[in-house]
């Protein structure tokens, strides 16, 4: 987490409300979503001769710029709140404000532009800094300055640019700011996610003694070894000593427990309070601080990798007894597995090591942890024979009547079958839960309330937010017919009746039906017909504004902040 850089959470309004009117132009109205007003959008359309113009979005802080895209022609421009051309309608691409191009969308304070010729660098002024003479521009090295709530309700970041690595040919070299080559020397706070230098300055104090500094807490800092950069230690800032001597592979701070894990090579862990003593003398194979705000317990494994269950303070509560142990914020499960699945036994504990015993008969008990950010979230389930009941809270809320039950968490995006994937551990903060009873599929909230009847042959997944993929079987063909459900507006909102539908993005559906492609919008509402012979994508290049290609291509089409779509002149759909 980037603890050092401050959280704006004012609206988009606020920000278009701090901009300094100028004297020869008027700022041009928006609503709180930055969003133009019809009059304001139908002027600045006509006046400049725009297709679409995007929402305005902050890009920076400090200075406050407010920008806008365009385009014009099939190129992309970028304007700010004053009607000015801070990039005019020339480019192919601009990368820098927020899209979805990167798998950390952001603003930078540089925009990589591609037109005719190639690639070139400007800054946010859109001032040049290069030639167009590159085939491809990455931002290379960039520090977090500051964090700011996107309109969509979700945080993004602001980034200043240092380096850009640009490829040439089959080669590759470096620029800094002002676009001159240099020779690049790979730097401890290349990319995102770590401390700038301006924001901590314990961390140049301590670099110009240690040849690489981490902070852990702070006051607690992994630093190498000056003599060698592989092994390291823990030093405490508050009493300028080490505490942990530097001779370890790596150094961990277990956040919810408090302690300090320093490993080796030969996979050798140990337990240091945070002033340096050792806490368990044996060396352990791994330890895990699990648990919730009130409760917290850590996971052992020892040596011969037998688990156990012990409290915050490392003092134990279980022997080693477990071959491992599930665990999340509320419980644990030990299991004891002999090699034979018919013997196996599974202890089902809170985290002071209570056992959980159900007054029902039951095979097994599924388990499942959805992990995201600092949080392990349980889905309990019992299983009789090849039905299903419920868990919550520790006791048994339904029969046995359900023939498959799978958070949404554990749920495969875009798979034609209900998929069981483990490894996803993103939050998905709707909490849907898909079951299947009586040969059909519905929904549930996260208290296992009914959301959605169980009508449909199959459910899956969408990755866009609250909605999902449903189908009903062709009684002609037997073929599954894929539509779109609304689950929060709770209705269909795109019918059942496309044999193929994926996600292209964040607010748009890819449909198919007889080898054709098209595309409709989360409303339901169809924004490219279904005359494609190839697959179609999408990109969100501003907020506000969305391209469209085909066969991963050129843009072809766009629409922008009022929904309207613009088709690039003469374009032909590829083999029609």
């Amino acid at each position: 987490m980037f603890t050092h850089y401050t959280h704006f959470k004012s609206s988009l309004l606020a920000f278009l409300c701090l901009s300094v009117p100028l004297a020869s132009q008027k700022k041009l109205q928006t609503d709180k979503t930055g969003t133009l007003l019809q009059s304001e959008y139908v002027k600045l359309k006509k006046e400049k001769g725009y297709d679409g113009i995007g929402k305005f979005d902050t890009i920076s802080l400090n200075p406050l710029l407010i920008y806008a895209g365009t385009v014009k022609d099939n190129k992309l421009g970028v304007i700010d709140l004053y009607g000015k051309e801070i990039l005019k309608n020339e480019y192919k691409q601009i990368r820098g404000i927020y899209n979805t191009w990167t798998g950390l969308p952001g603003y930078h304070d540089h925009f990589l532009l591609q037109n005719e010729k190639g690639w070139a660098i400007s800054d946010y002024y859109g001032s040049p800094k290069t030639p167009f003479i590159y085939d491809h521009l990455w931002f290379e090295e960039y520090l977090p300055v500051a964090k700011r709530i996107q309109p969509e309700k979700f945080e993004s970041r602001i980034f200043k640019d240092s380096i850009f690595k640009a490829k040439q040919g089959e080669s590759s070299i470096y620029l800094n700011k002002k676009g001159e080559q240099i020779k690049h020397k790979e730097s401890l706070y290349k990319l995102q996610g770590t401390t700038p230098l301006d924001n901590n300055p314990d961390i140049y104090k301590l670099s110009k003694k240690f040849r690489k500094v981490i902070p852990l807490t702070n006051t607690l800092f992994m630093v190498a070894s000056p003599a060698d950069k592989n092994k390291f230690g823990v030093y405490d800032l508050s009493s300028s000593k080490m505490v942990i001597p530097a001779k370890f592979s790596y150094v961990n701070y277990m956040e919810k427990a408090q302690f300090l894990v320093a490993g080796t090579d030969d996979y050798k862990k140990y337990a240091y309070d945070l002033k340096g003593n050792l806490i368990i003398k044996e060396a352990m194979h791994y330890f895990n601080d699990i648990g919730n705000d009130k409760n917290v317990a850590v996971v052992v494994h020892n040596q011969h990798n037998k688990a156990a269950l012990f409290t915050k303070d490392l003092k134990p509560i279980t022997d080693f007894k477990y071959n491992f142990i599930a665990a999340s914020d509320y419980y644990a499960k030990g299991v004891v597995n002999t090699g034979d699945v018919k013997e196996q036994t599974e202890d089902l504990m809170t985290l002071d090591g209570k056992k959980i015993n159900f007054n029902v008969d039951y095979d097994e008990i599924i388990y499942w942890v959805n992990s995201f950010e600092q949080h392990s979230e349980p889905f309990l389930f019992l299983r009789k024979k090849d039905k299903l009941a419920i868990v919550k809270e520790g006791k048994v809320i339904s029969d046995f009547i359900y023939d498959e039950i799978l958070p949404e968490a554990f749920v495969a995006s875009n798979q034609p079958i209900l998929t069981f994937e483990p490894s996803m551990s993103a939050n998905h903060p709707n909490h849907f839960i898909y079951f299947k009873k009586d040969g059909k599929y519905g929904i549930m909230d996260n208290n296992y309330k009914i959301i959605l009847n169980n009508i449909y042959d199959m459910i899956t997944e969408s990755a866009m937010t609250g909605y999902v993929h449903v189908a009903r079987k062709s009684p002609e063909t037997g073929n599954k017919q894929w539509g779109v459900y609304d689950v929060k507006g709770g209705k269909e909102i795109i019918p059942t009746q496309f044999s193929f539908i994926r996600n292209t993005e964040l607010d748009f559906f890819l449909v198919a039906q007889k080898s054709k492609f098209g595309i409709y919008d989360n409303t339901g509402k169809q924004i490219l017909p279904l005359i494609y012979s190839h697959r179609l994508s999408s990109e969100k290049n501003f907020v506000g504004l969305q391209s469209f290609y085909e066969n991963y291509g050129e843009a072809f089409a766009y629409i922008d902040s009022f929904g309207n779509v613009t088709i690039k002149e003469g374009y032909v759909p590829k083999n029609n």
